[in-house]
């Protein structure tokens, strides 16, 4: 159960522990009530209570945001660059929580390939190829689906965020019970060339934890 931190002069009052918030999370068992917030301390994330009916109790989860504009330009080679690195903490996700991934770039308008990808642990996620451009901005999703170790996603392997594919949905088995690295890389196929990744954002998403 949860340690109960209180505080007399406020509230709501603040529950936390190393798990999440169940749907006995309620007033009936834990005197929760609606308004009270939930701190995974394992994760860091968040929930605020809904409903606290019995054994029916609603956690909400709030989003949680990485982001950076600073700008980060990859080395004068033609390897994979890893330019920003973003630490997802064992479950974080759930069992059904999203990550989307919005990134802008800079890079040499020419006929040579730049290539900008999105991984999840070892699992590339598509890859944009770009040549004759001077900006790209895109955005990617990676679901968990009914697990912490199933993702699906969009194919992406022109590179384009809303967009019909030849190919299938692409999906993966990384263990988001785990600690995860998500990682945004640039490769040219030309040194002298320029990519930079002028920003990011990163959103985890995750549904209510209660009745549906």
């Amino acid at each position: 159960m949860a340690a109960r931190q209180y505080n007399w002069n406020t509230t709501p009052q603040i529950y936390s522990a190393d798990t999440d918030p169940l749907i006995t999370s309620d007033a009936a068992t834990i005197a929760a009530k609606v308004g009270d917030v939930w701190i995974n301390t394992a994760t860091g994330n968040i929930f605020d209570s809904v409903s606290v009916a019995a054994g029916a109790a609603i956690w909400r989860p709030r989003p949680r945001t990485w982001a950076s504009g600073a700008a980060v330009s990859g080395a004068a080679d033609t390897n994979e660059n890893t330019l920003a690195t973003i630490a997802i903490p064992a479950g974080a996700m759930g069992i059904n929580g999203v990550l989307r991934v919005t990134t802008l770039w800079t890079m040499t308008s020419s006929a040579n390939n730049k290539i900008v990808r999105t991984k999840l642990g070892s699992t590339d996620y598509g890859a944009a190829t770009l040549t004759t451009t001077v900006a790209y901005r895109e955005q990617r999703q990676i679901n968990n689906r009914a697990g912490a170790a199933s993702q699906v996603a969009f194919t992406q392997a022109n590179g384009a965020s809303w967009s019909t594919a030849a190919g299938a949905n692409m999906t993966g088995t990384e263990n988001t019970a785990n600690a995860l690295n998500l990682l945004i890389t640039g490769q040219k196929a030309t040194a002298g060339e320029t990519l930079t990744l002028e920003s990011y954002l990163v959103e985890l998403l995750r549904p209510d934890i209660g009745p549906t």
